[in-house]
């Protein structure tokens, strides 16, 4: 049936019949012609042109993981670099703490010396 028409002009032709006799006289001219509009289809193109999709797809995906990944451990570092700096500061003041309490015991044990060398 449209064997002489040109490929470019199916479009036209079909919104024509589907504007000036509806969808059902649209749906009836396009069921006879599909086996030859599908001839006209390029399936390896169309398959090559889905892998091209999927493979940017797939590379997008890839790119957002490791900026996502990127993010996590740069927040992950930061809070270890701030929970090491806390654990390292605590660890200096109760160092100290022990410094100061060695050195009143040592105070104590001074001073019962002394009474008792006193009381001799």
């Amino acid at each position: 049936m449209l064997a002489g028409v040109e490929p470019k002009l199916f479009p036209d032709i079909l919104a024509l019949i589907g504007e000036e006799h509806g969808q059902s006289e649209f749906y009836t001219s396009l069921m006879p012609i599909v086996p030859d509009l599908m001839s006209f289809i390029d399936r390896r193109a169309m398959i090559e042109d889905e892998k091209s999709r999927n493979a940017a797809h797939s590379s997008a995906l890839n790119a957002e993981y490791e900026h996502k990944m990127a993010a996590l451990t740069a927040e992950y570092e930061r809070k270890m670099a701030s929970l090491k700096t806390h654990f390292m500061s605590e660890t200096s003041r109760l160092t100290a703490k022990v410094i100061d309490l060695n050195n009143r015991l040592a105070l104590i044990e001074l001073g019962d010396s002394k009474q008792a060398v006193g009381n001799i």
